[in-house]
């Protein structure tokens, strides 16, 4: 009972921090020079290009250049890039080479995105953007220079329009948020604290190219959190932010598209532990059993505070209604379960499948995790 009242109180320390003391993107023109090359790789994303494409070319700089390679798409994503590099003469598509021995499908397209763009600073982005600051890519360079970062990664705020992403998307800054200080992970230099998301990833080009950070993790299926890890074991800085305004995305579209991309990254969001991951859904989904018989009813009231306290924290940093995360709690734990049940039964077969690849999922041992990488 004690460790589950020690754990709420770390977590809930650690999100009212992230609410309170946010990491926040310098304002654009703060004294930062360099050409942006933006690239986006796209595989089968018919369905989220239109408002992509709207975004992109509603950016206002003329220097940047905007690269998108068409990954092998089984779907009008070849036609709608074709249109739209029509329109706007900084857009060049790119058609992706077969997938090479070894390599993940978005690892891939990324290292030859970085490999054909000429920019001094290179942002990457999902294809599921949907809208973004006129000047986010000028705050991005900005932050960068003023901090001494090698990468700058931005959690987008999140658009939910169906009940089933609203009981999964939360999940991602419930995790985040209540587990890593996000001031930790540029001021303490410790790689296993680190966080970034690949949906909005911004590198230092000189240094990206002189270590290939794609190419380094070409197997890992959480890419982003491994490159930030690799960055910061060589010795530079990393950032992450969230909940800056400035950015928003679209990751599902229905509870069965959240439980599958969830399930696909959640064991290897704790660094592919398999026993380390249980701990945590154990003490989290199951600690009240034990709290029954140490707590008396009127501390019950604390406990459920504290945890409406974390979620409020949580929702604030992210950008998100703290009513529906709140009233939907109860539901996101039992998708955090089934998530758990999905992300084993997954690693046992050793394979998964994605935008319509088989994807070998490596085999750890039940301990391996950031601290053995």
């Amino acid at each position: 009972a004690w460790i589950v009242l020690a754990f709420l109180g770390l977590r809930l320390a650690v999100s009212l921090l992230n609410w309170l003391w946010p990491l926040r993107l310098a304002p654009a023109g703060a004294g930062a020079a360099g050409r942006i090359s933006i690239l986006i790789p796209a595989r089968n994303e018919a369905a989220n290009l239109p408002a992509l494409l709207r975004a992109l070319a509603a950016l206002p700089d003329p220097a940047l250049e905007i690269l998108i390679l068409d990954d092998q798409s089984e779907d009008e994503t070849p036609a709608l890039l074709a249109a739209a590099a029509a329109e706007d003469p900084r857009l060049r598509i790119l058609t992706g080479q077969l997938l090479p021995e070894g390599w993940l499908g978005k690892n891939s397209a990324c290292h030859q995105l970085a490999a054909a763009a000429s920019g001094d600073w290179l942002l990457f982005l999902d294809a599921d953007i949907e809208a973004m600051a006129a000047d986010l890519p000028q705050r991005l360079r900005a932050t960068a220079v003023a901090r001494g970062l090698a990468l700058l990664s931005v959690f987008p705020d999140q658009d939910m329009q169906s009940w089933g992403e609203r009981l999964t998307v939360p999940l991602m800054h419930y995790l985040l948020l209540s587990l890593l200080p996000l001031r930790a992970v540029p001021a303490i230099p410790l790689r296993f604290l680190a966080a970034a998301n690949g949906q909005c990833m911004f590198f230092e080009a000189a240094t990206y190219r002189q270590w290939q950070w794609h190419a380094q993790v070409r197997r890992s299926i959480v890419e982003d959190i491994a490159i930030m890890v690799r960055v910061k074991a060589a010795g530079y800085r990393g950032m992450v932010v969230a909940g800056t305004g400035a950015l928003r995305c679209r990751m599902y579209r229905s509870y069965r598209d959240g439980l599958a991309g969830f399930s696909k990254n959640l064991l290897a969001g704790f660094g592919g532990a398999l026993l380390l991951m249980w701990a945590f859904l154990a003490v989290v989904l199951l600690g009240w059993i034990p709290l029954r018989s140490y707590l008396a009813p009127p501390l019950w009231g604390l406990w459920l505070g504290a945890i409406a306290l974390m979620r409020g924290a949580h929702s604030r940093a992210a950008g998100q209604s703290f009513w529906n995360n709140l009233l939907l709690h109860p539901f996101h734990m039992l998708t955090l379960g089934l998530l758990g049940l999905l992300s084993t039964y997954k690693y046992l077969r050793g394979k998964n499948q994605w935008k319509g690849r088989n994807v070998q999922l490596p085999r750890r041992s039940f301990f391996s995790s950031f601290f053995t990488r």
